[in-house]
């Protein structure tokens, strides 16, 4: 048989747990629920499909008529983006052109650097304005057939002009487009040197 005076240790530590027991409880029930962490979905970003190389080079086939003692030439070129900066599309064209009539033949190839307002060439325009102008270098080789002695004379020159272009381009689909333009060259004494429609693919 234990003392009394244990007694009243014991009960005080059997409430001491009692109580410490009923607040650990409580405290569990005033806790919310733990909802599991759910991924948000990360929002999406608008990317933009038009690239300025992708959809600004292109090749050219074209056919023209000529101001001067050629009356029609054929053009091949192809034209390469190189960058956009204060408003202006600057552009690099190769181009093959060839002119046949009655005994001289004359053939030139051109590289031609062009400068192009950016208000002129919208992304979304299927019909677009042509303004553009450059500077552009020239070889020229022309040959003279003399069949009276069975021989073909040839010359060649190289020369360096400024040009400006004015018409307009329609884009049948996203990749093949018709442009018809004319070219004026300065300094000629002809400065109107001819009218040109071009097919391209881009």
């Amino acid at each position: 048989m234990s003392a009394p005076g244990a007694r009243g240790p014991r009960r005080a530590g059997l409430l001491a747990a009692a109580a410490v027991a009923c607040l650990a409880a409580a405290n569990a029930a005033a806790q919310p629920p733990a909802v599991p962490d759910v991924p948000r979905p990360k929002p999406t970003r608008v990317v933009s499909t038009y690239d300025p190389g992708r959809d600004r080079d292109r090749f050219e086939v074209g056919v023209g008529a000529a101001k001067g003692y050629f009356d029609v030439l054929g053009t091949i070129g192809f034209r390469c983006f190189v960058r956009e900066r204060t408003g202006w599309i600057q552009n690099f064209q190769v181009q093959a052109s060839g002119s046949q009539k009655s005994h001289l033949t004359a053939a030139t190839v051109s590289l031609y650097y062009l400068l192009r307002p950016r208000f002129s060439d919208r992304p979304g325009w299927a019909v677009r304005p042509i303004l553009e102008g450059g500077v552009g270098t020239h070889l020229t080789v022309e040959g003279a057939s003399m069949p009276e002695v069975d021989e073909t004379a040839f010359h060649a020159r190289a020369y360096l002009k400024t040009h400006f272009y004015l018409g307009g381009e329609f884009l049948a689909t996203d990749r093949i487009g018709i442009a018809v333009r004319g070219r004026m060259t300065l300094p000629e004494y002809r400065p109107l040197d001819y009218a040109e429609a071009v097919i391209f693919l881009r």
